[in-house]
């Protein structure tokens, strides 16, 4: 039960991660806004 529930949550993390990388980043263009403020996605990892 604990393994498959972790793998669960691995599964889960994984695709989370793939939705932030794949979703279009609007402060990519600027760099400097990036280092200071950042972003939900950034907090996130």
């Amino acid at each position: 039960m604990i393994t498959d529930k972790k793998t669960d949550e691995d599964k889960f993390n994984e695709t989370l991660k793939r939705m932030l990388e794949t979703r279009p980043k609007p402060h990519k263009e600027k760099d400097g806004d990036k280092s200071r403020r950042p972003t939900v996605s950034d907090q996130n990892l």
